[in-house]
C-alpha cells in the first residue's frame, strides 16, 4: 500500500508553523539515511560482479538501492512528516579517489584512503526529499574503499546531535550490504557507537540489503542482529534483546530469527524503508 503523509505538526526548529506550546503536538522527527557506498555496492544482489552494460548497471545494488530510496522519497507528504537527511560512508575525498560505477565495472582502482569517516550529504531537515533524490544517481553517486562501519554511524551521530532541536525525536536508518568491517575497519566497533548512539536517545534501523547468509558476499545475519539490539530497534525487542552490565544491549541468540530489516531485493529494500519510515513519522496515513 503507498505510504501517504499529512502535514507536519510541529513549528520546532522553525521550519513548520503550529505552536510549540502544546506539548502534545507530534513533532515531526529527524531520520538520517546512512548509506553504505563501499566497493561491493558494484556488485549484484548475489555477490558477483555483473557486465558493464546497461543490464549489468541496472542489476548493481547501487542502483537498485539509489532506486528504493528514491521511491520512497517520492511519497507525497514524505518529507512534511520526517525531517529527512542522507549521510553516507566512506566520505569521498575528491579527486577521482572513489570510483563510478562505470568505473568499477571497468575493474578500475580505488585509491581513497581507507578506513574514512562518512560524510553528511543533506543535514536532516523538513522539505528535504528533493535534494536527497538530486544527490543520488547510480551512474554518479561515488563508490569507495573499505568499510567503516562505525566510523559512519559516529559521523551521523555528530551530525544529529549538532542538529538535534528539543523535544524531536532522532533516528538512523543504516542500508548495508554486508558486514566486512571487521575484516577491514574494525574500529571504532559499529556495536559499541550503536549503544552511545542509544544511551544519547538515538535508535538506529538496521537494513540489511543483498544476500542473507555469512558468505563475503553476505551481510552477517548474526551480526546484523547483534546491531538491531545495540540499535535498539530489533523485532521483539524485549524478549530477543538482553541488556549488558556495561550498558547497552545484545542479541539474545544472534543465530536466531530475523532482528534488522532483511531486504535481499529491491521490492524488499523498499517495503523495509516504508515500515521504517510508517514506523517514526509524524502524521502518516497509511
Amino acid at each position: 500500500m503507498m505510504l501517504a503523509c499529512g502535514p507536519t505538526k510541529s513549528s520546532t526548529g522553525g521550519d513548520a508553523s503550529v505552536d510549540d506550546s502544546d506539548a502534545s503536538v507530534c513533532r515531526a522527527p529527524q531520520m538520517l539515511f546512512l548509506l553504505d557506498r563501499t566497493g561491493t555496492m558494484h556488485r549484484d544482489l548475489a555477490g558477483a560482479t555483473p557486465p558493464d552494460t546497461a543490464v549489468g548497471h541496472a542489476a548493481a545494488k547501487l542502483t537498485i538501492a539509489i532506486n528504493a530510496l528514491d521511491g520512497l522519497l517520492a511519497t507525497q507528504g514524505l518529507d512534511a512528516t520526517l525531517r529527512l537527511g542522507l549521510s553516507m560512508f566512506p566520505r569521498d575525498p575528491g579527486g577521482g579517489a572513489c570510483l563510478t560505477l562505470t568505473q568499477r565495472l571497468q575493474n578500475l582502482d580505488f585509491t581513497n584512503p581507507g578506513c574514512e569517516a562518512g560524510e553528511v550529504i543533506v543535514p536532516p531537515a523538513l522539505g528535504t526529499a528533493a535534494a536527497i533524490s538530486s544527490a543520488l544517481d547510480p551512474e554518479a553517486t561515488t563508490l569507495c574503499f573499505s568499510t567503516p562501519t562505525g566510523s559512519g554511524l559516529e559521523t551521523a551521530h555528530a551530525a544529529l546531535t549538532t542538529g538535534a532541536i528539543a523535544g524531536v525525536d532522532q533516528y538512523i536508518t543504516l542500508v548495508t550490504d554486508g558486514a566486512d568491517f571487521y575484516d577491514s575497519c574494525p574500529t571504532p566497533d559499529p556495536l559499541q557507537v550503536l549503544r552511545d548512539l542509544d544511551a544519547a536517545g538515538i535508535k538506529t534501523f538496521i537494513v540489511g540489503f543483498g544476500a542473507q547468509d555469512t558468505t563475503p558476499q553476505g551481510v552477517n545475519p548474526p551480526l546484523l542482529n547483534r546491531m538491531a539490539c545495540a540499535g535498539h530497534t530489533a523485532t521483539d525487542f524485549a524478549t530477543a534483546c538482553i541488556a549488558l552490565p556495561s550498558g547497552g544491549f545484545d542479541a539474545v541468540d544472534p543465530n536466531g530469527a530475523r532482528l534488522y530489516y532483511d531486504a535481499s531485493d529491491g521490492p524488499g529494500l523498499s517495503a523495509a524503508l516504508r515500515e521504517v519510515a510508517g514506523e517514526v513519522c509524524c502524521g502518516c496515513i497509511f
